[in-house]
């Protein structure tokens, strides 16, 4: 069966380039109607806005195969996103933790969340085995079954500058991953011990 080469809008294609890094001449990034609003700022950063249904995963996952990045962080913010996405992408490097060298017994979800508040001050929960996670006869820990972040956004309280403050805070996050630790429970509640635990970052 012949294969016919998929035809990317003149919005697409621009999303395209700049995963590619590419020269994009005659596109004015802030210009575009029609499905997509796409904006470029001053530091390359790229904000796309686009209806459901337009092809946003989409245009992601193929942007991401162009880029020229040695490794790409997507955050999805809802499970089926993120099962979506996983289906989407076959190189199995992209599925790959934040925190890698951090097993689930060191809490890597609580070492993002303390991450992003040592960093920038950024509030937000760890969802995972810090909350979910219980203990068995012997004490060991039975892990929760995904380590996860939560961050929060109510409406009408945040601009679109505090969601960049947040992606650019990010940036921060994957540049010195290698080098976070995780981190032990010096004490805890016997309920509800996410709410007022207490933790030691291990050496």
């Amino acid at each position: 069966m012949e294969t016919v080469e998929r035809s990317w809008s003149q919005q697409q294609q621009a999303i395209l380039h700049w995963f590619a890094k590419t020269p994009i001449d005659l596109i004015d990034f802030n210009m575009f109607e029609g499905d997509y609003e796409v904006i470029a700022d001053s530091e390359g950063h790229l904000i796309v806005r686009a209806r459901a249904g337009t092809g946003k995963t989409t245009i992601i996952v193929e942007g991401a195969k162009r880029s020229t990045a040695r490794s790409i962080l997507i955050c999805a913010f809802a499970k089926d996103i993120q099962l979506e996405l996983e289906s989407r992408f076959t190189d199995p490097i992209t599925k790959k933790r934040l925190y890698p060298h951090i097993p689930v017994t060191e809490y890597p979800g609580q070492a993002l969340v303390c991450e992003l508040y040592a960093l920038a001050g950024i509030r937000c929960v760890e969802i995972g085995s810090v909350m979910f996670g219980t203990y068995d006869v012997t004490g060991a820990l039975v892990p929760a079954a995904m380590e996860l972040v939560r961050l929060a956004i109510p409406r009408r309280v945040y601009t679109q500058s505090h969601i960049e403050y947040v992606a650019e805070t990010f940036e921060q996050v994957m540049a010195r991953r290698a080098t976070t630790r995780g981190f032990r429970i010096v004490r805890e509640p016997k309920f509800l011990r996410h709410f007022s635990a207490h933790f030691a970052p291990l050496a």
